[in-house]
């Protein structure tokens, strides 16, 4: 299976629970005040159903700089089905917030 394929096919739907409720929690604690904004974000993820690309599409929505911060909250094994998704088999990117075999995804940056 290629990476493309891979991108459209969904994952366990406990890996898409888990990054869902993440999702959530993400627009929630980020965009309190912006109620407008924050139902439209919530209220399309609450919408979304474990087929095609909408496990992917659930990460596009945050922007790529913030994606670390659900990287950090969630599950190897769901990271790594982000990571192949998203960027792609054995790619090494140095943007990819979710490959489990980079060292400096794993460190607590509050340690540092």
């Amino acid at each position: 299976m290629t990476s493309e394929e891979l991108f459209y096919t969904p994952p366990k739907d406990e890996y898409f629970n888990e990054l869902k409720k993440i999702c959530i929690r993400f627009w929630e604690v980020n965009f309190e005040d912006e109620t407008d904004y924050l139902k439209e974000k919530v209220n399309r993820l609450l919408s979304l159903k474990n087929e095609g690309s909408n496990f992917s599409y659930m990460v596009q929505m945050i922007h790529p700089v913030s994606r670390k911060v659900i990287a950090k909250s969630l599950s190897l094994e769901t990271r790594n089905e982000i990571s192949m998704r998203i960027h792609g088999w054995g790619e090494d990117d140095k943007f990819d917030p979710f490959n489990i075999w980079d060292i400096e995804n794993n460190i607590d940056d509050d340690l540092i």
